[in-house]
């Protein structure tokens, strides 16, 4: 995926709003029921490992919220200027693969273009205490679609989107085997703000 200036400054989660990828209609790893987890509670700080690391700064605080749901505030900004969103996140577990599900609410003070889909994303504690996050593969996600191990649509055009459409257990069942296969794009590094 390609970063550009004007598309980035108010993501780290809501990235993926904004390129054009693959959504579920429900949140993966919640069949057994969603649970928070606690070591997301808290301010992190984005982190970048490339030409971006000077130029745009961000901040998400996950928040404990109702029924196994956190709210996420992120605000980003570059020399040009701030932005800033709200989203509702899930964390789920599929098998020992842990995964937050965020669904946009507020952006930058207006009600999100789309509530209902979930961007999920892979989530990683490394040993020094970040967080590593992991998008889905779109050309993985496809190809598992057309082969039909997994239910939903493919996206077409420039930007185009996948739609996982799967229930909740059949997304747990083959994400408890298939996501090291299909999370494969670090897209963003969260170190603890203390």
């Amino acid at each position: 995926m390609r970063w550009s200036m004007t598309t980035l400054p108010a993501f780290a989660l809501g990235l993926a709003l904004l390129c054009g990828c693959t959504t579920t209609d429900n949140p993966i790893g919640i069949s057994g029921g969603a649970q928070v987890d606690a070591r997301l509670v808290g301010g992190w700080k984005g982190v970048f490992a490339d030409q971006y690391s000077d130029k745009v700064k961000y901040q998400v605080v996950f928040l404990p919220g109702e029924k196994g749901a956190l709210a996420a505030i992120v605000a980003g900004w570059t020399l040009e200027g701030g932005q800033w969103a709200v989203y509702e996140v899930v964390a789920g577990r599929a098998g020992d693969h842990t995964v937050l599900n965020m669904r946009s609410v507020i952006e930058n003070g207006a009600p999100a273009r789309e509530t209902s889909a979930y961007i999920p994303s892979l989530y990683r504690f490394e040993p020094d205490g970040s967080l590593r996050l992991f998008m889905l593969s779109e050309q993985a996600v496809a190809d598992a679609i057309q082969s039909g191990r997994l239910a939903g649509t493919m996206g077409t055009g420039q930007l185009a989107t996948n739609r996982i459409t799967a229930d909740p257990q059949s997304l747990d069942d083959f994400f408890a085997e298939a996501a090291p296969a299909l999370f494969t794009e670090p897209y963003a590094v969260l170190q603890p703000i203390y």
